[in-house]
């Protein structure tokens, strides 16, 4: 199976993905958090040209859809990236490198 077709496989198993990778924003986010852990201060900080208010709310979609967690436990909000967000960015950047190849 090629990668792009894994890639289709793998959002039609998690339908709620397929508005993620169609939103840059949203990809952008999630990608930033899969490269480490960040607190909501941070994210904040890397995206300033987005409404704080915004942010949150993407950040509990992502929560729902169980791409983010937050630490618990801790007064900071501090954000990571669940194993389904790191396979949906690694098939995503597959399916397009092979798209563009």
């Amino acid at each position: 199976m090629d990668p792009k077709d894994e890639f289709v496989n793998f959002v039609e198993q998690h339908p709620a993905y397929y508005a993620i990778i169609k939103a840059p924003l949203i990809l952008d986010l999630l990608t930033h958090i899969c490269e480490s852990a960040r607190s909501a201060n941070d994210l904040y900080v890397a995206f300033s040209f987005a409404d704080n208010a915004d942010l949150d709310e993407v950040l509990a979609m992502l929560e729902k859809v169980k791409l983010v967690q937050q630490v618990k436990g801790t007064q900071k909000r501090i954000y990571y990236a669940t194993e389904d967000a790191k396979i949906l960015l690694d098939k995503y950047k597959k399916a397009k490198n092979y798209l563009t190849d």
